[in-house]
């Protein structure tokens, strides 16, 4: 994205580019940029949702006392 904002830059001030192009691309540049920044964000979301919901218990035991230990807790 940098690479072609500077670009379009270049065009803009050198008077290469065609009118309204230039502004045009950074602020799609820009929007995409938000876009991928949010899709990133809601991955780590996800990503922390899936980490705490593995079929995980939601506590271990480590010792019993006053219980046979065949029987079922």
């Amino acid at each position: 994205d940098l690479v072609v904002m500077g670009h379009a830059l270049f065009e803009k001030f050198s008077g290469h580019a065609v009118p309204g192009w230039t502004a045009m691309m950074i602020v799609m540049l820009f929007f995409s940029g938000v876009q991928l920044f949010s899709l990133g964000m809601i991955g780590l979301y996800l990503h922390g949702i899936y980490e705490q919901t593995k079929n995980r218990p939601n506590y271990i035991i480590e010792s019993t006392h006053g219980f046979s230990e065949t029987e079922k807790i």
